[in-house]
């Protein structure tokens, strides 16, 4: 009886359960748990602005300058007296309710608030106003919504008369579906080719729908069939792919500011060793008021380390131009190191030269002088009694 026990199959401890003892073995069932893989597959492709901040694109006045001068507390206080100094008492109950906990400045200078909850579009409008009251001008809200990418492979590049397919031919064929009526295009839909070839007979179709953080929006449009002029095509979830990174303290492409190595940070303006959002106090042309012409610490080039004209930003998504680039940026800082070096060796005073005493003959040197320790020593050995 034992060894028939031993020769029936038993089922795994893991796909089993009995709840007590007296009641038979019964398989557990287990929800639609999603892996780790699916799961960044529905979420939206860019997050977005959190819900509790606010990003401003400020001006130049003279208040602003002022402003780019501080950073955490001091610009925390500050931003909060120009907000007590344009609303009144009755108006800042909103404010209260959820307050201002944090004021920075971004690398390409815009104004980023940040709130204890959510803010809602009243809060915003009455920061908002307040900055403008201060800006002598209308603040941009830089805030974005999250976006999901999806694609229609396949797409005829040409209607049925022969003529090309316009940006408006792809928004009719695409609004046609009943499920995309009323989805907001945050990115138009276009045709779009591998590096180095042209366009032919069909293209992927790439759009960017407006989404929630949930990605509910590219859930609902994910698979389906829209009617092109070629016949349906399935709307599939464009995966990015990810690109080199830049560092936010040394502002170099190749690793994020986590594995960063750099004990100084660099500006993303003028590429000296300050951080990005002192650079007015640092740069003498941009304190006097006016605006100082930028340099690139990687490509040297005239625009800020964040630019998206950099060509290290335009090749984030080749290795070898990436790694090409580097190697060329680092011969430049070589150069420019050297030319620093031979610059300051010019400035240098002579070494003294040294003058022989003939005194003690020909080919003889005055002895140098003895130290305190060294004629110590001396003294010692001289007072040594004789054995």
């Amino acid at each position: 009886m034992i060894y028939e026990n031993l020769t029936k199959p038993h089922k795994s401890y893991a796909s089993v359960s009995r709840p007590n003892p007296s009641e038979e073995w019964q398989e557990v069932k287990y929800g639609n748990r999603r892996t780790a893989a699916q799961a960044r597959t529905t979420r939206p492709s860019a997050r977005g602005t959190k819900p509790s901040e606010l990003h401003l694109r400020v001006g130049t006045s003279e208040a602003i300058r002022n402003l780019k001068t501080k950073s955490g507390i001091a610009l925390g206080n500050a931003v909060t007296g120009l907000i007590n100094e344009t609303i009144s008492e009755d108006e800042r109950k909103p404010l209260k309710d959820n307050p201002i906990i944090a004021v920075k400045w971004s690398l390409r200078g815009n104004l980023i608030l940040s709130c204890a909850n959510p803010m809602d579009e009243l809060v915003k409008g009455l920061i908002t106003r307040a900055i403008d009251h201060a800006n002598e001008d209308t603040s941009e809200v830089l805030n974005r919504k999250p976006i999901t990418l999806l694609k229609f492979p396949a797409v005829a590049t040409y209607n049925l008369d022969g003529s090309n397919k316009t940006e408006d031919d792809l928004i009719n064929d695409i609004r046609s579906h009943e499920k995309w009526v009323n989805v907001v295009f945050s990115m138009k839909p276009k045709f779009i080719t591998p590096r180095g070839q042209s366009l032919g007979a069909s293209a992927v179709v790439l759009i960017g729908v407006e989404d929630d953080d949930s990605g509910s929006v590219g859930k609902r449009l994910e698979n389906t069939l829209v009617q092109f002029s070629c016949g349906a095509r399935r709307c599939l979830r464009w995966i990015v792919a990810n690109g080199a990174r830049q560092c936010s303290t040394c502002l170099r492409w190749g690793h994020p500011a986590y594995h960063c190595r750099s004990q100084k940070a660099t500006c993303a303006i003028c590429g000296e060793e300050h951080n990005t959002s002192t650079h007015v106090i640092h740069c003498a042309t941009c304190k006097s008021g006016s605006r100082c012409i930028p340099q690139c610490v990687n490509c040297g080039g005239a625009h800020e380390a964040s630019a998206v004209a950099c060509p290290f930003y335009l090749s984030r998504f080749d290795d070898a131009k990436i790694r090409q680039l580097q190697k060329l940026a680092q011969e430049r800082r070589l150069m420019a190191d050297l030319k620093r070096a031979e610059t300051h060796n010019d400035t240098l005073p002579p070494p003294p030269t040294t003058v022989k005493d003939t005194s003690l003959g020909p080919n003889l040197s005055s002895p140098p002088e003895q130290t305190s320790l060294e004629q110590d020593t001396a003294t010692m050995i001289t007072d040594k009694p004789s054995a």
